[in-house]
Parts: C-alpha cells; structure tokens; sequence
C-alpha cells in the first residue's frame, strides 16, 4: 500500500520534475555554448640519483621523499616565473597539476588551457626549466671551486707563457718582480690553507649535523687541492732565486748558463702545477655530475586533439539529470512539509473520526443549487452518501438540528449546506437552512435572497419564524433563514434562553434544520453547538492544516457536543489519483459505468 502511495505522490508532481528536466536542458545547451573547451597536455619525468654520491645536498633523502621534494619544487612561484619569461605569456598556476604516479619514482605534470598548443608548450617548458633549475641549485656550491681553479690556471698559463719569452730572451731583468709575484700567491694560499685547517678542527668533532660533515668533506677535499700548489709555487720561488744569484763558480760558467738551466727547470715546474690545476677542476666538476640528481624526461607533452571533460550532448544530460532530481527533491519537499489533512486516512489517524463522505469541488453561480442542476454528477452521489451517513446518525441520535463548521474560511462549508439541505428535500423531508454566522453572513449571497429578517431578529424582537423564512424558488420545499440584524448585545443573547427559543420556533416549520455555523474558535460557536443535537465538521483537504483540525475538534467535545464525522469538501477532481481513500470520478465515467 506504501508504494502505490508513493506512486501516486510521483503522479502528482511528475510536471514539477518535467519541469526541473526540461530547465535542465535549456541550462545545460546553455552551459555548453558559454563553456570554453579545455585542453590537458600531460608529461612525464623520472627523478633518480647517482648512487656513488655522498655529499650531495638530497643525499640523506629518500627516493620518496626525493620525488615529493621535487613535486613541491615544481609548484614554487619562481619556476612558473620563469616559464612565463620564456613563453611571453602568463598562465594560472591553478591549472597545473602535479602527481607522482602510484609510488613510483615518476612525477606526471598536467596542464590545462583554451589553446591546445599553450598547454602542451607549458608542459614541456615546465619540466625544462626544473632540470635547469635543479642542475644550478646542485652545482651552486662547485662554482666558487672552479672559478678559483680557472682564475688559477690562468695566472700559471700567463707565467708559462712568460717564462717562454725570457727563456728564448735569456734575460733575468723580471726575476725579482716574478719572485715578488710568487711570494704573494705563497702567501694567498698560505692564508687559505691556515683558514681551511681552523675551520676543519672546528668541524671534525663527534655528533655533528649532516649539513656540518658535508661542509667538513668539502673543506677537505679544497685543503687536499691547496697543499700541492704551495709546495710547487715555493719549488718556483726557489728556483727563481737561484736564477737571480751570481755566478760563483768558474765551471758553471764553462759547463752552461745558469739561468737557463734555471728558467727551464721553473717552467718544468709551472708545467706541472698547470696539470695539477686541470686535474683539480676535471675532479670538481666530475663531483658536481655524480651528486646532481638526475631528472629525465620520460614522455613529453603532445598536441592534445580532443578537448577534457564531458561533450556538448553529455554535460547537456547531466544537467537535465541534475535539474530534474533537484526539482524532484523540491517536489518532496513540497509535499512531506505540508502538514494539512490530505486523505481520509489523515483525518482518521490524526482526529480519530470518520469520514462521512468526500465532495468534489463544486463550481455553482449565485441562487442555483448544483445537486438539483446537475443529479448525475459525481459531486451529487458523494452529497448522498453525506446524507445516509448522516440518516443513519439522526437514526441513531434523534439529530433535529444539525451544526456545520469549519475551522477555517475557505472550506465551502456554505455552499455545502444548501445542498446537503437539497439532498433531503428530495426524500420528502421539510429542511431549513440557517445562517448562524450573524457577524459576517453568507448565506443569503449564496442563494441570491434578501437579508433584511432573520435569525438576528427572532432573538432580538420575538419576530415570528414565518415571516423570517424564504423558499427557494427552485425548490419550495427548502426554507433559509439568514441572519438578519445584529444587535449590540449579539453575545448575551445568543448565551441566553432566547436562542433555543428561536430554534424551537423553526423547528415547528422543518423536520431537520441545517446551520451554517459562525467562526468555529470563538463564543457564538460554543453557543450554538451546545444548542444543537451535533455537530459535522468540513475540512478541506490540502487547505486545512492537521493542528486546526485537531484544535477545532477538541474545542468542540469540550462543550460536550456530538461529532458525527468529517466531510472533505472541495477535493479536486485529480486527487483520486495521488492519494488514497477518494473514490471519485468524471460524469462521462459515471455515464459510461450506468450503461
């Protein structure tokens, strides 16, 4: 039972989720032509380390921790600077990606723009500006080393080159400024070497930092280099001082000229310290390659063909599903939030009183009765099943006077009232309908019939029920009684005995009176319903609330009064087929079903 009711409740509210679909759709064509296409270009580098390394800067670093740390590298503002100088172009930092893939040691770089061919320029400039970039970050502490190295090697070239002329010149006339030269480089790596030593005492201790030992092993490695060079300049410096000396000896003289003996055995010694000096640099920068980490490209970026995301047709879909499903949850929204009496099981479980009979809404003018009109309709069958209902109670009860309220306004509670009369005129019966609201009457509206006497007079004059009593042209048997004047002191009499005067004196001209009751929470309803045999009540379905309803129900026994039931009146004629418990149908069905 749970699911046709469920099925009935999506009957219901399927053009709300039409609706929401076909919003959908126009958002979603919409969406696609304002939605610019985007490309991805991906590329692929695998970071790796020289093994044989030992001071490198990442050594102490895992090869996870490796890949992570140039993952973040390639995040870093100045790498996209760069990458934007060789371009010309900017582009938002935002749109590029950066993965490791699985735990591999391969890092995936995705790129998405507008333009195909900026994506992938940009992927592939990515990843060469961060193999440039770490190759300077790796070879910055080598750079001092060989610029050193170059300088040095310079000065010994320019010395060989010098020490070639004097020796073709044979002249001793630069001897004391070379040695002066000399002395200043002795002294230049004397302080150096001085420096180096203090600062490796000072390192070479237990419990030092990493940073610390690699600085140390540098250090080192420079003294390693200084040491020889000294000892070959003072081997130079030597040798130019013998050059400089007199000949004291006779068979020197005879045997050869000592300065050229002297100038070639220094240039010997200027050629070795220029091996020496290039030996160092090839070892520095052989260092500098074994402890840079080497990052490959793998896969460079390609012209992507096709653009990312969904097609045109796809987000078109997606969003209809999108609009349907939220207007869908509106829909239930909309229908679980509505706390009125919706059903004949609504005004069971929550008032615990049947439901004598359920009226289509009838739609009538001004002095017409729409059960005399239209007999065959379906609105006139459920009015005769209010009336058995209603026999049987009078049955059972001896009802004469018979109060019909409503909690609210809105329930076509008037309207009800005449042709529920009608309905017992046609068994023979004498029927009166009252208009018991005396502070705003309807009645008399309804049936297009003047309102100058009527109940406000019987109880304010003694007027004579004949003369307050009109039969309806249509049907003579059907008498009304309206409202009539009002006096100041409308409260007071109604809650004397002039009020059960007034309804005595009816009753001697009608066999069943029907009163179209006041507003039902205040003093004039509690006047009449202790007057009256009983009580129906009429609830719009859709249009009450259940609170109301419960209000008015529990207003109404505290006066002691007799509910006969609940009649849902004004029930759309569509509600049969999303809840449970109408029983209703269209004239052509009734026509078709009597033949």
């Amino acid at each position: 039972m749970q699911i046709k009711h469920y099925l009935m409740l999506a009957r219901k509210w399927i053009w709300l989720v039409a609706l929401g679909l076909i919003l959908g759709l126009v958002g979603g064509y919409v969406l696609s032509i304002v939605t610019k296409p985007v490309y991805v270009a991906t590329t692929k580098i695998l970071v790796s380390r020289n093994r044989q390394a030992t001071n490198a800067d990442f050594a102490y670093l895992s090869d996870q921790q490796l890949v992570q740390t140039y993952i973040e590298l390639l995040k870093t503002r100045p790498i996209y600077d760069t990458v934007e100088q060789q371009l010309g172009y900017e582009f938002v930092s935002k749109d590029i990606t950066v993965t490791q893939v699985l735990t591999t040691q391969v890092i995936q770089v995705a790129v998405k723009n507008n333009d195909p061919q900026r994506a992938t320029d940009i992927a592939n400039t990515l990843v060469d500006v961060l193999i440039q970039t770490s190759e300077d970050l790796q070879s910055a502490r080598y750079k001092d080393m060989e610029a050193s190295l170059n300088l040095q090697i310079e000065q010994v070239q320019a010395q060989m080159n010098s020490l070639n002329d004097e020796y073709s010149r044979s002249s001793k006339v630069d001897v004391k400024n070379r040695i002066a030269e000399i002395n200043l480089q002795i002294e230049k790596f004397q302080q150096e070497i001085t420096t180096l030593q203090a600062d490796i005492t000072r390192l070479d201790k237990p419990g030092i930092t990493e940073d610390q030992r690699v600085e140390l092993n540098e250090k080192r490695l420079l003294l390693a280099q200084l040491e020889p060079q000294l000892s070959f300049y003072r081997q130079i410096r030597s040798n130019l001082e013998l050059l400089g000396r007199p000949v004291t000896s006779a068979s020197e003289a005879v045997s050869q000229d000592p300065g050229l003996v002297q100038l070639q055995s220094t240039l010997k010694l200027y050629e070795q310290l220029y091996l020496s000096l290039l030996n160092n640099l090839e070892s520095i920068r052989l260092l500098s390659l074994q402890n840079t980490t080497n990052i490959a490209p793998i896969e460079s970026a390609i012209l992507p063909e096709k653009p990312t995301g969904f097609t045109p047709i796809i987000l078109i879909v997606m969003v209809a599903i999108v609009g349907a499903v939220l207007f869908g949850g509106l829909a239930a929204a909309l229908e679980f939030m509505n706390d009125s009496i919706k059903s004949p099981g609504d005004v069971d479980y929550a008032l615990g009183l049947p439901t004598l009979s359920c009226i289509p809404d009838i739609k009538t003018s001004p002095g017409s009765l729409y059960f005399l009109e239209r007999p065959d309709s379906s609105a006139a069958d459920a009015i005769r099943i209010l009336r058995k209902n209603i026999i049987h109670a009078i049955t059972e009860k001896q009802v004469k006077t018979l109060l019909v309220v409503s909690p609210t306004e809105g329930e076509g509670k008037t309207n009800l009232v005449v042709n529920l009369a009608a309905s017992f005129v046609n068994l023979g019966h004498r029927v009166a309908v009252v208009d018991a609201n005396l502070r705003s009457p309807r009645l008399h509206k309804l049936l297009k019939i003047e309102n100058t006497v009527g109940l406000g007079d019987i109880l304010t004059k003694d007027t004579d029920a004949a003369n307050v009593i009109t039969r309806l042209e249509v049907n003579q048997n059907v008498m009304a009684v309206t409202a009539g004047s009002a006096s100041a002191e409308l409260t007071e009499q109604l809650e004397s005995d002039r009020l059960s005067a007034a309804l005595a004196k009816i009753k001697d001209k009608a066999d069943i009176i029907f009163l179209d009751g006041p507003a039902l929470f205040s003093s004039d309803t509690l006047a009449f319903a202790s007057r009256t045999d009983a009580v129906l009540l009429v609830l719009r379905p859709g249009y009450t609330k259940i609170d109301a309803a419960r209000d008015a129900v529990d207003y109404l026994k505290r006066v002691g009064v007799q509910v006969l039931g609940v009649a849902l009146n004004r029930i759309p004629r569509n509600w049969e087929k999303y809840y449970l418990g109408f029983h209703l149908w269209s004239d052509e069905k009734r026509k078709h079903r009597k033949a």
